[in-house]
């Protein structure tokens, strides 16, 4: 009987999605299924990530890039993600000098790493639709179901985990966001104000407010994707939108999101 060299699981804790990986990280198969795992769900705006590598007997350089570029990402996204590190992968960290990482958030088990996110202790933890996504054999076998990866259910990526401290950590981002979109649009509005009293042509008028518009809702855009609110697809999504709605705009600026 074949023997597994690597195998990811997904699966859900409410509204934390928790990814647990046992065998070898390295590079090939195994790093690049995880690394498309990871960010799938980031991209599409879950927040709350647990990754349980307690079962993980080895982890090379690109497990570990994988691994600080999710954190980094989720962090981006104003998330967070708990390691769960077997003592193989913790002295790699360590040699890394990647323990002391600030946004590597440690934790013993499954359960101390919910408690950590909900801010209540949790003794139990019976985790949902559980889905091997990725395996791979001694015999040359694999399994990879990364590539065609399906959404989460609508409402779950923007759910939030229920505690007081991330309640608390959501209206200061709320708050965060909304100033600064209002010092944007104030000082769009005295440009144009400005611009009224400088500029006599009518024609120049309508183009300054044209893009003073395009310009406000790519600020708000960018800032509700920064604060976590929006993720990275509907973003590019609303990018592409206004790109290719604006004539002669899309012909100079990229597209940020190819049309499925």
């Amino acid at each position: 009987m074949p023997q597994t060299i690597a195998r990811i699981v997904e699966s859900r804790y409410k509204s934390i999605c928790v990814v647990s990986v046992e065998g070898r990280i390295t590079l090939g198969r195994a790093s690049d299924a995880l690394s498309r795992l990871l960010n799938f769900r980031i991209g599409e705006g879950l927040r709350f990530h647990v990754l349980d590598l307690s079962q993980v007997e080895f982890i090379d350089s690109a497990g570990l890039g994988t691994l600080v570029s999710a954190v980094s990402r989720v962090r981006l996204h104003s998330g967070r993600m708990i390691v769960i590190a077997s003592e193989s992968v913790a002295k790699v960290l360590k040699i890394a000098r990647l323990d002391t990482f600030e946004s590597l958030e440690p934790a013993s088990d499954l359960p101390s790493a919910i408690s950590k996110l909900r801010e209540v202790p949790t003794k139990t933890v019976k985790l949902e639709d559980a889905n091997e996504v990725f395996a791979v054999f001694d015999d040359g076998q694999f399994l990879d179901k990364t590539r065609d990866l399906q959404s989460v259910p609508s409402g779950a990526a923007t759910e939030s985990t229920g505690d007081a401290k991330t309640a608390a950590s959501s209206l200061l981002q709320l708050a965060g966001t909304a100033a600064v979109a209002l010092v944007v649009i104030c000082a769009v509005i005295f440009g144009l104000v400005w611009a009224v009293h400088q500029v006599s042509s009518i024609f120049l008028l309508t183009l300054v407010f044209a893009v003073a518009i395009i310009l406000i809702v790519f600020v708000l855009i960018l800032i509700l994707a920064w604060s976590g609110k929006l993720g990275e697809k509907d973003t590019g999504r609303l990018l592409n939108a206004i790109l290719t709605k604006v004539p002669g705009l899309k012909l100079w600026v990229p597209r940020l999101l190819d049309k499925k």
